[in-house]
């Protein structure tokens, strides 16, 4: 029998797009023993926490510039439209009862000790990061109200791409609709972003980084024919943080990158 074939490994710039704590992943990644050397190839001695900074900003910019990419790709799937309905008319109704339950404290505690259990408890890794942090920032009693006008954003949301109905009952004439936007939506999507788009994006955000750090200009510089290709010190670099993240990515693309922006920025 033929051996099942082996997956393609997930890139590391595919696992950060879903991760529950981008932060934290990025200083595994982007550790002293990454930041130690890479604050050599500057001129002027970097300040460690504004380097770990803009190290981090341009991480963030190239995986931005990746989900933006993916999403140019992809193409609503046929019933989106319709979910996009359902869950509008969702988070109306919830937005509503949670403003309900608001107005008593009694089953507002209640419903929040058992919030904190669960997420403390359970695999829900994306929520209870998002609650962790509404809790540290807001009052004791605003987590109900958080969810409440997040449900209601959503909703607002939702609204604004596609027409919701005012009844509930009325979701299932909403279908032929909810169809159509969904074909004129394919319809319409363009190719707008650059080919090396995300590569782009993070060259944007290291920008500063360089020039506050290197007398060398932020720029590709002259082909050498000794080494068969640009001298690019500014372009070695970006290509040593994006290498962590993304290993398909050239190093000759950064400096190309930086030339590409060099006019718009």
């Amino acid at each position: 029998m033929p051996s099942p074939q082996r997956k393609k490994p997930i890139d590391v710039w595919e696992q950060l797009l879903l991760s529950p704590n981008l932060y934290d992943a990025l200083w595994n990644i982007y550790s002293c023993d990454f930041l130690i050397p890479f604050a050599k190839r500057f001129n002027r001695e970097p300040h460690p926490v504004e380097l770990t900074k803009g190290v981090m900003k341009t991480a963030r910019a190239y995986l931005e510039g990746k989900w933006l990419k993916e999403v140019e790709r992809g193409k609503w799937l046929q019933y989106s439209g319709v979910h996009l309905v359902s869950a509008g008319l969702a988070s109306r109704k919830l937005s509503y009862a949670l403003a309900q339950l608001s107005k008593s404290s009694p089953a507002k505690h209640a419903i929040l000790q058992k919030l904190n259990d669960n997420l403390k408890n359970g695999n829900r890794d994306h929520a209870a990061v998002a609650y962790d942090a509404a809790l540290k920032r807001g009052g004791p009693a605003t987590q109900l109200l958080m969810l409440q006008e997040l449900t209601a954003a959503l909703e607002d949301a939702i609204g604004d791409l596609i027409l919701l109905p005012e009844e509930y009952d009325e979701e299932k004439k909403t279908k032929p609709a909810a169809l159509a936007f969904v074909e004129t939506a394919n319809d319409d999507i363009s190719q707008t972003l650059t080919l090396n788009y995300p590569v782009e994006e993070a060259a944007r955000a290291f920008k500063s980084v360089w020039e506050e750090y290197s007398t060398l200009p932020y720029r590709r510089g002259r082909y050498k024919h000794e080494i068969a290709g640009y001298d690019c010190k500014a372009g070695d670099a970006l290509h040593a943080i994006i290498h962590c993240l993304d290993l398909s990515v050239a190093s000759s693309l950064t400096g190309t990158a930086i030339e590409n922006i060099r006019t718009t920025l």
